[in-house]
């Protein structure tokens, strides 16, 4: 992430990631109504996803590096958009 980061003059924040529920709050509170990007590996994406209100759409292979998960939360609702890339 740090490319990305550096790219766009942002700064990288790192999170508890067996905390899912403290990540999603923090988001929201801090957040809300911006674009931001969460980076994960493959056995903490799905919780984190059920945490911000959606499920994920498949099984993440360990080896799997291709998937970009999108997030919109509007009024309360979540809704994701699973991408590939």
């Amino acid at each position: 992430m740090k490319p990305v980061a550096d790219n766009n003059s942002i700064e990288v924040t790192n999170y508890d990631p067996k905390d899912n529920k403290a990540l999603a709050d923090e988001v929201l509170k801090k957040y809300s109504g911006k674009n931001i990007i969460i980076a994960g590996h493959s056995n903490t994406i799905p919780g984190i996803l059920e945490a911000f209100g959606v499920k994920a759409p498949f099984e993440i292979a360990k080896d799997d590096y291709s998937n970009i998960f999108h997030v919109k939360i509007n009024k309360g609702k979540s809704t994701l958009i699973s991408l590939k890339y």
